[in-house]
């Protein structure tokens, strides 16, 4: 049985930084094959998404993007938090050490496989360690949980994207700029890919320097 305590301020605010320094107010677009499948997932970030992520609930009413700031700022303390009850918060950040980084430490990303819909997820992007649960809004994706799990447990095989580059951006920038990483394999070939991204991502083209730079 789950001993309820407070969350701990000080993973709370690293996390809350990790997310300001490296996915506040951005884009983050991941390309993956599988096959010779390629699909794109773009993912936005705001102060009021963070919240939700840490499974966090407030003694007291509070707005999310104040919450965000409050933690970012070092102004939260163990007064302003609910009891933990089933410890989800404390594996909910120890989810964010790894997710909460310019390129989400992704390494997959793909469709649900069903088991967690009570989540509510659409999908989820992660690694071997953790990963993040998404949801369509509009044209966009936006991050609506965490999980301290393997992506391969929660998305289905068949459809499973490999990740091979990760861009990023500001979101009020039209286009990306050079890629945060690739994961190029054997026989991966951009130029390829590239013929296989949407119309408004054609434009996103790497020289052989970098592709040789990024692999691994």
């Amino acid at each position: 049985m789950v001993r309820a305590r407070k969350p701990k301020v000080a993973g709370l605010v690293r996390a809350a930084r990790d997310y300001r320094d490296n996915l506040l107010n951005r884009n983050v677009l991941l390309v993956g094959v599988s096959g010779e499948e390629v699909r794109c997932l773009q993912l936005r970030f705001f102060a009021r998404h963070f919240m939700h992520l840490t499974g966090v609930r407030t003694s007291r009413p509070m707005r999310s993007v104040d919450f965000f700031h409050r933690c970012v700022d070092g102004r939260i303390s163990e007064h302003d938090l609910r009891d933990d009850v089933r410890g989800l918060s404390e594996v909910k950040l120890e989810a964010a050490r790894a997710m909460f980084q310019s390129d989400l430490s992704a390494t997959s990303f793909g469709e649900v496989n069903g088991a967690r819909l009570y989540v509510g997820a659409e999908g989820y992007a992660g690694n071997a360690w953790a990963c993040l649960g998404f949801v369509r809004d509009g044209a966009w994706y936006d991050p609506m949980t965490l999980l301290r799990s393997p992506v391969s447990d929660e998305v289905s095989r068949s459809g499973r994207y490999r990740v091979v580059a990760v861009f990023s951006k500001e979101i009020r920038e039209r286009n990306f700029g050079l890629p945060e990483r690739l994961s190029f394999s054997d026989g991966d070939d951009w130029d390829e890919i590239g013929k296989r991204l949407p119309e408004e991502l054609a434009y996103l083209t790497l020289v052989r320097e970098e592709q040789g730079q990024g692999q691994g």
